[in-house]
């Protein structure tokens, strides 16, 4: 492994926060879809010069939930805030991935959310549809955050509702190929280069496949609803497939495009991936690909620092994800996550607020709150992104494409997962899967 990788996997023993990759969802957006470990937040300097005047007299007492993963890194970051701002206190409340986005929703209902959140680019537009959440614009000038200026586009995007924005964007991800080298030689393939078409992939996963031992082409997930719809919608985005119209008032991924993709899916990926892809998430996945079971599978940078843990002398390849049309450009599902105040703030609150979710989401911070890539521009020449291994990830972000942000988008994915999986286990062909898929997001839509 790269020493810059193996020094930060050093780091991440220390606050020994792992989250199951499975767990997650890159499309609710990539949830994590694990949130791997991170290095510890430097602490504030021991005798730190006094706060001006102004941010010192700024007091507030906050409540913030966040997930798991972070329990620990929080309190660090939080030290350092408070170096210039000692009045502002925060008070986290830690919840796992599973279930993370129903438990938001009741306390949203119940008018128990907290003061700010920390979600999934997935929720974030549906949240503030629903009044949820804090427009930041108004906020963002008085504290000089050029929010365009700072922010990725797609980032910032994923929580805009009528040109305002409602959360502010700090982790952002497009997954790619990761592929075991030494596998690809064992198999005759040059390992120095990876499948740049589906059909490709299919080849050089048989090709894998034929050493034996139990060792399979490629990982494909059929478990998490997050980690196989991250597959499909994929395949479907780089086959000119929507998942809704541009009103959101009807399905439109019942296509002959998409119905292509999905049989595709079900059968030659299948072709190439173990006899468990049923029970497979994209932990299960992970945890094959370090044991040299696996000669490829689809995943993102989260995943880099887990695999090194497991297996520090594994060697890999690294790949956009593949062209699956000609007719159409790739466009791989856009995962990340945002920082949002809720309606629940008082008014002589939204100050102190904001400013704590803009240091969370600030160019320095986000590289080690979030556990992939920044989602601010400037956070690109920070040295955590040096690494070769984040090169792929890194040219990818141009690809991304997130799921439309309405309302009934989660339970619509949840849907879906269950007519993928259908195809996957032979209960359904892919068209009539579409047709029943197509009938229950109509009726989210109206319902």
């Amino acid at each position: 492994m790269k020493k810059t990788l193996m020094v930060v996997v050093a780091l991440l023993l220390v606050f020994s926060m792992l989250a199951a990759c499975g767990n997650g969802s890159p499309t609710t957006d990539s949830p994590p879809p694990a949130a791997p470990e991170q290095p510890a937040a430097p602490p504030p300097p021991a005798t730190p010069e006094e706060p001006p005047e102004e941010a010192a007299q700024i007091t507030a007492d906050l409540t913030m939930w966040t997930g798991t993963w972070n329990d620990g890194k929080m309190e660090e970051l939080l030290a350092r805030f408070q170096v210039e701002y000692p009045g502002i206190n925060v008070n986290f409340e830690y919840g796992p991935w599973d279930g993370m986005e129903d438990r938001y929703f009741a306390a949203m209902q119940a008018g128990t959310i907290p003061d700010i959140i920390d979600l999934a680019i997935a929720w974030t537009i549906p949240f503030a549809r629903m009044g949820n959440l804090v427009a930041l614009d108004d906020l963002a000038v008085r504290h000089g955050l050029d929010l365009q200026a700072t922010y990725y586009p797609g980032g910032l995007a994923s929580g805009e509702v009528d040109g305002l924005h409602y959360a502010l964007p700090y982790r952002t991800e497009v997954g790619g190929i990761i592929y075991n080298k030494d596998l690809f030689e064992q198999a005759g393939l040059d390992p120095e280069r990876g499948p740049e078409t589906w059909d490709e992939l299919i080849e050089m996963g048989l090709a894998v496949q034929a050493l034996g031992g139990g060792i399979s082409g490629f990982g494909q997930c059929g478990a998490g609803v997050g980690n196989t719809t991250f597959q499909v919608y994929s395949l479907w985005f780089s086959n000119g497939v929507e998942l809704l119209n541009a009103d959101h008032s009807a399905a439109a991924f019942n296509t002959p495009a998409a119905v292509e993709a999905l049989e595709f899916w079900a059968n030659e990926v299948r072709s190439i991936a173990p006899a468990s892809v049923l029970e497979n998430d994209n932990t299960v996945n992970r945890n094959l690909f370090a044991e040299g079971l696996l000669g490829m599978y689809f995943t993102g940078p989260f995943d880099l620092a887990p695999l090194y843990e497991a297996n520090p002398n594994l060697n890999l390849g690294f790949v956009r994800f593949p062209v699956f049309s000609s007719s159409h450009p790739v466009r791989v599902q856009q995962g990340g996550w945002n920082i949002a105040m809720t309606r629940t703030v008082p008014d002589d609150m939204l100050d102190p607020a904001f400013l704590w979710i803009k240091f969370l989401a600030s160019p320095e911070i986000s590289v080690i709150f979030s556990d992939t890539i920044s989602a601010a521009r400037a956070a690109i020449n920070d040295p955590t992104y040096s690494d070769p291994d984040f090169e792929m990830f890194l040219a990818s972000l141009e690809l991304g494409k997130p799921v439309p942000g309405n309302i009934a988008m989660n339970a619509i994915t949840s849907a879906l997962f269950n007519e993928f999986q259908a195809v996957l286990a032979g209960i359904k062909d892919a068209q009539t899967a579409l047709n029943d898929g197509e009938a229950t997001t109509n009726d989210l839509l109206h319902g």
